[in-house]
Parts: C-alpha cells; sequence; structure tokens
C-alpha cells in the first residue's frame, strides 16, 4: 500500500516560508509528471498488505530530498529542522503528522534508480522549455571528478585495512568454532602487528636532509617491514580460509552461510592489495592505475590523473561528464564506472542526445581542446551543428588560426567557459566534491540527485527574479 499524500487539515491556516527559491521550488514539485516518476519507484518497494506502519507519502519523501541537498544537511539534522518549524513542515506537506526517521528517508531516497533520475531531468528540461529558459541552442561539455569517500590510499594502509578485516570476522566466527579450533590460535588478532609495521613504514618514509645520505639503508629498511606486512596480511588470510573452511563442514546456519559469503567477497579484494605491493615494493615493478585498487570498502574507485597541479594532480573517484544548455541547465551527465577515457569520447553520446532531446542540433557547440579532433568536428557538422568553438590540439596551421580569431569562436570560447563555473557551484551547492554514500550505485543516485537539485534551483531562482522584476515594474506604475 502506497500513500500519495497528506491530506490537508482543516481550519489550520498555511504556514509560510521566506525563501524565495522554496517558493518556487513548491511550483516545480507539484509538477504531476513529475510526482509519477517518483511514485513508480517508490510503489516497487511497498507492499499491497494494509498491515504494518503506514508508509511516508510520495509527495513528503520528494519534498524531504529535494530540501535535504537545497540546504546540505545530514539525516538527521533535516528530521530536527523540519520537526522544528511549522514553515519547513507545510513546505514539506507532511502538516501535522510525524516526521518520518532519519533512517526511513535514507532508505526511501535508495529506492528512487538512476534511470528514473535522468526521467527526472528530462521533465525539468521540458518545463525549462516551456518558461522559456532554454531551447537547447547552445551546447557545452566538460568533465570533472567527483571523489569516493576515502582516505588517501597508501599500500601499507590497505594491507593494515585487510588484517582488520579479517581479524573482525575471524572474531564473529569464534563462537562457531571448536574448542580446539580457538586453542590453536586460528582465531588470532593481527591488528597490533600489522599497525606497527606500518606506523614504522610511515616514519622511515619522512626523510630530512640528514637523512638522506642514508637513502639505501632507509630503502632497504622500508623493504624489510613491507615484506613483514606482506606476510601478516597472507597469515590472516590464510586464518580466515581456514575458519571459513570448518564452517563450511558444520551444519549450516544462517550465521555461518553469511560469514563465508562476506569472506568470499573480502578475500579477492585483499588478495589484490597483498599482490599490488609484492610488485611494487619488493620486485620494483610500476603497477599500472587500472590494476590498483584504492579501498576495501569502495572497490570500484578509480585513480585518475588530469594532470592538474597540487594537490589535484591525482584524485580518487569517478569521472563525471556534463553537458550543459542555456541558462546553466546541466541537459545530461555521465558517471565513467572505468578509468579515465579521453574527453573527445563524450562528444558522440552527449550530442546525440541533445538531438534526440530538443529535436535538433545545437546553434553552437563548445568544449576545451580536449574534445578536439577532425571526426567530432565532422561528425557534429553532419548532424547539424553550425558553429563548432573547440580549439586544435597542437600547433595550428595559418588556417586554423584565422579560423580561430573569428568573432563567433572566441564568443563561442567565453560561452565554454561558463561550464567551469557551474561545476565548481554544483561541487560546492549540491554536495559533488566528494561522495558518502557506498557502493558504485550508491555513487551514481547521489550525483544525479545533487544535479536535480541544482537544476531545480536554477529554474526556480530565473522565475523568482522574473516575479520580482514584475512587482517592481507594477509599483512604479502606480
Amino acid at each position: 500500500m502506497i500513500i500519495d499524500r497528506y491530506a490537508r487539515p482543516e481550519n489550520v491556516p498555511a504556514a509560510s516560508i521566506s525563501d524565495p527559491i522554496l517558493q518556487e521550488l513548491d511550483w516545480i514539485l507539484e509538477d504531476p509528471e513529475l510526482f509519477k516518476l517518483v511514485r513508480y519507484d517508490l510503489a516497487r518497494h511497498y507492499k499491497r498488505s494494509k498491515r504494518g506502519r503506514p508508509p511516508e507519502p510520495v509527495e513528503v519523501t520528494l519534498r524531504l530530498v529535494v530540501l535535504r541537498r537545497r540546504k546540505q544537511w545530514s539525516y538527521r539534522q533535516i528530521e530536527q529542522e523540519v520537526r522544528d518549524s511549522p514553515g519547513y513542515r507545510g513546505w514539506v506537506r507532511v502538516y501535522d503528522q510525524k516526521v518520518p526517521d532519519h533512517s526511513t528517508l535514507n532508505d526511501l531516497e535508495r529506492l528512487i534508480r538512476v534511470q528514473t533520475q535522468h526521467q527526472i531531468n528530462e521533465r525539468l528540461l521540458v518545463l525549462a522549455q516551456s518558461k522559456n529558459l532554454t531551447h537547447g541552442y547552445k551546447l557545452r561539455l566538460d568533465a570533472s571528478v567527483t571523489e569516493t569517500n576515502i582516505r588517501y590510499p597508501t599500500d601499507s594502509g590497505l594491507l593494515v585495512d585487510g588484517v582488520r578485516l579479517m581479524s573482525r570476522w575471524l572474531q564473529c566466527a569464534t563462537p562457531l568454532l571448536s574448542r580446539k579450533l580457538r586453542e590453536c590460535g586460528i582465531c588470532r588478532n593481527r591488528v597490533r602487528s600489522a599497525g606497527r609495521r606500518a606506523r614504522m613504514i610511515r616514519q622511515r618514509s619522512r626523510s630530512t636532509p640528514k637523512q638522506q645520505r642514508h637513502q639505501q639503508i632507509r630503502k632497504e629498511a622500508i623493504t624489510h617491514l613491507y615484506a613483514e606486512l606482506i606476510e601478516i596480511a597472507s597469515a590472516s588470510l590464510e586464518q580466515a580460509d581456514q575458519a571459513a573452511k570448518r564452517l563450511s563442514e558444520q551444519k549450516s546456519t544462517v550465521t555461518s552461510e553469511a560469514l563465508v559469503l562476506e569472506l568470499n567477497k573480502l578475500r579477492p579484494l585483499i588478495e589484490r592489495v597483498i599482490n599490488q605491493t609484492r610488485r611494487r615494493v619488493l620486485q620494483g615493478e610500476a603497477v599500472p592505475a587500472q590494476e590498483k585498487i584504492a579501498s576495501l570498502c569502495e572497490p570500484h574507485t578509480q585513480i585518475i590523473r588530469r594532470g592538474k597541479p597540487d594537490p589535484h594532480e591525482t584524485e580518487f573517484g569517478h569521472k563525471v561528464n556534463y553537458a550543459e544548455v542555456e541558462h546553466g541547465l546541466i541537459s545530461d551527465w555521465q558517471v565513467i564506472a572505468q578509468g579515465n577515457p579521453p574527453d573527445a569520447d563524450m562528444l558522440l553520446p552527449l550530442l546525440k542526445k541533445h538531438c534526440a532531446r530538443f529535436g535538433h542540433a545545437p546553434h553552437l557547440l563548445a568544449g576545451d581542446r580536449g574534445l578536439f579532433s577532425p571526426e567530432n568536428e565532422a561528425l557534429a557538422r553532419r548532424l547539424g551543428v553550425k558553429e563548432i568553438a573547440i580549439p586544435q590540439t597542437g600547433k595550428p596551421t595559418p588556417e586554423r588560426t584565422a579560423y580561430e580569431k573569428q568573432r563567433w569562436f572566441k564568443k563561442g570560447l567565453h560561452f565554454r567557459n561558463g561550464i567551469e563555473g557551474r561545476i565548481s557551484v554544483v561541487k560546492r551547492t549540491v554536495q559533488l566534491r566528494r561522495c558518502p554514500t557506498r557502493g558504485e550505485n550508491g555513487f551514481e543516485r547521489w550525483v544525479g540527485t545533487g544535479i536535480l537539485v541544482a537544476n531545480m534551483v536554477i529554474i526556480a531562482r530565473a522565475l523568482s527574479k522574473r516575479h520580482r522584476r514584475k512587482r517592481q515594474i507594477v509599483k512604479v506604475q502606480r
């Protein structure tokens, strides 16, 4: 059973809210097509039974998700703010009902799929076109990186994390093992031994001018410590394998089966960490970034180098491609699951989606020189793009130099520069600099929700300015 909305109480005045952006967002969130998309995802979760706790209304869920990202609040904070504010209660449409618990809101937000987020964005663009905010005549492309919520990865830190996870797993498996196995040391905790080696590696890695004369001695000491740390991690993994074997031989229970499944997920990750450390430190091999693992908790994290100055030379997360049209609206986005492909590869799919979305090619296509290739220019002209403001890579010919000095080309480059500011704004205002959610699917949902809220705020701010100008004109005429 699913509830669309709470009934507005009678004889209770509607609480007003002073934020003009939230006032305009009220109109956007009342759109029936947008409401229908969110309702479909939530209805897939709720059962048809009338027993149990009543579900949270779709309208309340949608408005809480938007308000939380708009205000950059945590789940606990938004629960407290809405509960204590009559204005927020009225805007969220929870009225005199109980505000959803922070854990409930977290669960409901995860039900909105990535495909639904793209459909919601399509609907927002239709609403923007109805208000003459955009018609898809201009398109600019760029890419950025949203980082996952991990600490800076080091081989010693990853090995210690692996030992800690194995020790925690053995602690959960200890009650299910026989006394004889426990006395043999199969459940030994090796976290302190691993942490001591990692701490000594950090200390010896900090070189001072006096220690630079003993560089070779220090390097040999670090290599020896790494060898000991690898041995400790391998011993912990072997203990866990023995314990899992004993659990599988016993009478299976829900707990033992869950522990074995968890170990089967952790084992290949820890083996990759041991392998990459052995290759890099002991064998002196340069391990490619695509073969490394940066986190045991977020194994999907990619190691990305985009030629930026320190401290952003190396970033850990996923590359996100952005397509933006007039008025700063992000028309499309792509989360790259693997690696750091060239920026030129994103032009074809994003341009074709733009043509299908608006029914025509953009008059102006702008991007940085990473998007340039003769094939991309020929394809864009074939699709109907009239002005292509993408600088050529390498040394240009005199003809190309004259082409790029034209007035429309320079205006197109000025238009392209705006997407740098838009990416900076969404990273600061809707928290796209770093993703706190777990898993690859959670990463995509976090990015999608942030972009949707950013587009809603852009539309609301534009409409608020229009209404303000109309009120000022009416006052002057009077």
